[in-house]
C-alpha cells in the first residue's frame, strides 16, 4: 500500500471514531471502586492433613471452577460484574485471580462454585485435558435427581493412610451452588457487606479448605467413616466413590457429642453444617418438575448419608469468605441439558 494510500485509510478510521464516539452516551457517575476477587488455599490443599482419629490424607490434584462474582443491594451501585468463572489449580502456591468487579455503596458479595464453559478461563497448572473434563457434562447419583447434564465444578484426587490401611479417593463435584449473604465475623461484629468508595481497590480472598471435607463435627476431622464406606458399604477395592459414600446412613445429632458410629451409620454434630444451606426455595435451584431418576440423591433439609454431607454441606462448607467468613449456599441446576 502506498503511502497516500495509506494516509487516506488511517484519515477515514479517524473520521468513523469520531463520529461513532460523538453518538455515545457519556458517563457522569463517580470512578467506582475496584473489587479484585482472589482465591487461595489452606496447608491442607498443599501438603495434606493428618485426621483426629490418626489417618494422614494427602491431595494430589484439587481443581476448583469459581466465578461469576457480584455485587448488589439496595445502596448497591454495581458497574461491572464478573461473569465468567475460572478453572483454578488450587495447589499453586500463590493467591490467583477469579474475577474484577467495580461499584460503589454498601455491597452484598455473592459467587457461584460452577462447572467451567467453553469460554471459561484457564487457571496456572491446569491443562488442556483436565479443563475439557471439568467442562464435559455428565450425571451421577448427586445430579441424576435434576434430570440434566453437568461438568464438574470440583475434582479432588488423593490418599489416604493408617498403619497398613490405605484408601484413594477421586471425587468429581457436579452439583453447583450459588453463593450469597457473605459474612464475616471482625471485632465490631458480623460484617455481611463491602463498602465501595470511589477510587478505592478492595480484595475479596476466597479461600479453599481441604481439611473441612472431613469435618464431621466442629471440632472434629475424620476420615475413618470415609474408609468404612469402601471397606462395609463398597466393593473394598481401595477408592472410596461418592456413590459409596450415598449409602452410608447418617443422622444429625440432637447434642454436641463426639461423632460416632450408630448402627453401622454415623452421625454427624449439628455444628458441623458450618454454612447455612437453602433448600427449600424455588429460586435456589430445586427442580419443580418429575420425579428424581432411580437412585438418585436429591438434597433435603438434613444429611440422610455421609455422601450426602459431603456434597451438599461440606464441599460448599470448605469455601471461605475473608479469612474464615461464611457464605449461605444452594444447589443451582443447569439451564438446559449439557450445559
Amino acid at each position: 500500500m502506498s503511502q497516500h494510500a495509506r494516509k487516506q485509510v488511517n484519515t477515514v478510521a479517524l473520521a468513523i471514531l469520531f463520529v461513532t464516539g460523538s453518538c455515545l452516551p457519556k458517563d457522569t457517575r463517580p470512578p467506582p471502586a475496584e473489587v479484585l476477587v482472589q482465591a487461595a488455599s489452606d496447608d491442607a490443599v498443599q501438603t495434606g492433613l493428618t485426621s483426629d482419629d490418626g489417618w494422614h490424607i494427602v491431595f494430589s490434584r484439587y481443581l476448583v471452577t469459581l466465578g461469576q462474582a457480584s455485587i448488589n443491594g439496595d445502596t448497591c451501585n454495581a458497574y461491572a460484574e464478573g461473569d465468567y468463572t475460572r478453572v483454578l489449580d488450587m495447589q499453586q502456591p500463590s493467591p490467583q485471580k477469579v474475577n474484577l468487579l467495580y461499584g460503589l455503596g454498601t455491597c452484598q458479595f455473592s459467587f457461584a462454585l460452577i462447572h467451567p464453559r467453553e469460554d471459561s478461563v484457564i487457571g496456572a497448572g491446569v491443562t488442556a485435558d483436565e479443563a475439557l473434563m471439568m467442562r464435559t457434562a455428565g450425571s451421577d447419583v448427586y445430579t441424576s435427581w435434576t434430570d440434566q447434564l453437568a461438568g464438574i465444578n470440583t475434582y479432588v484426587v488423593g490418599s489416604a493412610t493408617k498403619g497398613s490401611q490405605s484408601k484413594h479417593f477421586a471425587w468429581p463435584f457436579r452439583q453447583d451452588f450459588y453463593m450469597q449473604l457473605c459474612t464475616v465475623v471482625t471485632d465490631a461484629g458480623p460484617e455481611q457487606d463491602l463498602q465501595l468508595r470511589q477510587r478505592e481497590s478492595l480484595s475479596v480472598e476466597l479461600q479453599v479448605h481441604g481439611e473441612r471435607l472431613f469435618q464431621l463435627g466442629p471440632l472434629r476431622r475424620l476420615f475413618e467413616p470415609f474408609a468404612g464406606a469402601d471397606t462395609s458399604y463398597g466393593n473394598n477395592d481401595g477408592d472410596v466413590t461418592l456413590e459409596e459414600l450415598s449409602r452410608v446412613p447418617a443422622t444429625v445429632s440432637g447434642n454436641l457429642g463426639g461423632v460416632t458410629f450408630v448402627d453401622g451409620g454415623i452421625v454427624i454434630e449439628p455444628g458441623a453444617l458450618m454454612a447455612q444451606a437453602q433448600f427449600s426455595s424455588p429460586d435456589a435451584g430445586i427442580p419443580d418438575a418429575g420425579p428424581a431418576l432411580p437412585g438418585a440423591r436429591s438434597p433435603v433439609a438434613a444429611p440422610e448419608t455421609l455422601g450426602d454431607f459431603l456434597v451438599y454441606w461440606l464441599l460448599p462448607a470448605s469455601i471461605s469468605y475473608q479469612g474464615l467468613g461464611i457464605c449461605s449456599h444452594s444447589p443451582r441446576r443447569p439451564s438446559q441439558r449439557g450445559q
